[in-house]
């Protein structure tokens, strides 16, 4: 049965599918709390920042950002190996920056750049150009700072940054250049940019997506998926299908990735890192775009559907049985243009630390809220 945590008849929202929205017990959900939910926010525009404790269901603010999108938020999350503090960006003067807060609203550090993800131990963090992203795609990017590289393809001095927590220095480990001259058959000397990093479990490796802007109006871009070591070293063209959109890691060395495969299927695979080898996990239960991600004891998927008759779907696969069902179908809204594609409500299905429960994004109701569901694995899907 469905849950609502947030508050009813305001919006909140947490964000992306691979960020961890529970705290180490399980106790407190973090949320974004916001004014509007149908228009790009504008660099004025503030998210109120907290958490719902799960038994009062009451926010309490801790902060408040104007660095934000729909899609990824502030890039929110409980700080890795910590109990007790949480990270997220901000825009102070005239740079994006990162903060850490603990949950009595004290900011504890504050990082010389924004965060694109965080090592799940707990040591670095990636980061990106945010407004070179907001060019590219309003939903992902923030508003407020000009990209000082706007006019460059494929500039020498931005790409995929790495802040040091200890020593809280940014350093640039892999250029847009590196990029470009790593994907020249694909994108030519066209303008590129990266998003969508994630870290392996033990913070080694990361991938990231590599996509050229549209070369002329109404032109689709291409996507190529690159690994590399956490320093930038031994970058790697892991799918160079032209297609790829979200990924999940489920060891140090194996990642599922949605792709559109050899027969021009959108379905989901398992890659080897820095090998050509994957699978196709299911393609006949697996039949379009959705965010995916290994349940904490790695038997099971979470996934979920883009609209499809303003309905999405809710799915769980088990990966021993190779089987699938459908959790829920909740009401959305057609993507019908460009800001709806923008602002656009996605499920974002995400784990409880203890495998049995999830939450997830929702605007069923009427507005943008936060809702659990309690899973029963001991039962086989059907």
């Amino acid at each position: 049965m469905i849950q609502r945590l947030s508050t009813k008849g305001e919006h909140y929202f947490f964000g992306y599918y691979d960020l961890p929205a529970w705290d180490s017990t399980g106790q407190r959900h973090l949320a974004h709390k916001v004014p509007f939910t149908n228009k790009i926010p504008q660099a004025h525009d503030i998210a109120e920042l907290g958490f719902f404790e799960a038994e009062t269901q009451v926010f309490r603010k801790i902060a408040a950002t104007k660095a934000w999108n729909f899609q990824q938020g502030a890039m929110l999350q409980w700080l890795p190996q910590s109990e007790d503090l949480m990270i997220f960006n901000t825009r102070q003067g005239a740079q994006y920056q990162a903060a850490i807060y603990d949950s009595h609203g004290q900011q504890t550090a504050q990082l010389p750049a924004p965060i694109a993800n965080v090592d799940p131990k707990g040591r670095f963090a990636l980061s990106i150009n945010f407004s070179r992203l907001l060019a590219f795609r309003p939903g992902y990017g923030y508003a407020g700072l000009p990209d000082p590289f706007a006019t460059q393809a494929q500039p020498e001095e931005d790409g995929i940054f790495r802040i040091d927590f200890d020593s809280n220095q940014k350093s640039l480990i892999l250029s847009l250049k590196d990029l470009g001259e790593l994907c020249r058959p694909y994108f030519g000397t066209n303008k590129i940019l990266v998003n969508h990093l994630n870290l392996n479990p033990s913070g080694t490796r990361f991938v990231a997506l590599v996509r050229n802007f549209p070369t002329e109006p109404n032109t689709s871009n291409k996507t190529i998926a690159i690994t590399a070591n956490a320093d930038g070293s031994q970058a790697y063209i892991l799918w160079d299908g032209g297609v790829a959109s979200h990924y999940h890691w489920k060891t140090d060395t194996v990642i599922s990735m949605v792709i559109k495969d050899d027969q021009g299927r959108i379905t989901v695979a398992e890659f080897i890192d820095q090998t050509p080898n994957y699978t196709l996990l299911n393609p006949e239960f697996f039949l379009d775009d959705g965010h995916q991600s290994y349940s904490p004891d790695l038997k099971h998927l979470l996934y979920d559907s883009y609209p499809i008759d303003s309905q999405r779907d809710l799915y769980l696969y088990n990966l021993e049985t190779k089987k699938g069902c459908c959790l829920e179908t909740l009401l959305s809204a057609p993507i019908d243009n460009s800001i709806a594609l923008e602002t656009r409500c996605d499920l974002h299905p995400r784990w409880h630390p203890s495998g049995q429960r999830i939450s997830f994004d929702s605007i069923h109701q009427g507005y943008r809220g936060i809702y659990t569901l309690n899973l029963n694995l001991k039962q086989p899907l059907s």
